[in-house]
């Protein structure tokens, strides 16, 4: 499985959102996953961006991971 992994954690929600517009508009044919990082320690606004306001047509599915500074985004085949 090809897993693309982005580091948010440090971005505001706003630049966190275009950043993923610009990553999933870009993303690489076969990727089959993106691990999202948006850490826990401030807050919890950059993981509501992730699991719960922010679409694509790309995406399948979204699950939080064990590590609860990440998420989980499954691409469509």
């Amino acid at each position: 499985m090809r897993v693309k992994t982005v580091d948010i954690h440090s971005m505001t929600v706003m630049q966190a959102k275009s950043f993923l517009l610009q990553t999933f508009n870009k993303l690489e044919p076969g990727i089959e996953e993106v691990i999202v990082i948006h850490g826990f320690n401030q807050g919890t606004s950059l993981k509501e961006l992730v699991l719960h306001e922010f679409k694509h047509p790309k995406i399948q599915s979204k699950y939080p991971s064990l590590n609860s500074g990440r998420t989980r985004i499954f691409i469509k085949s």
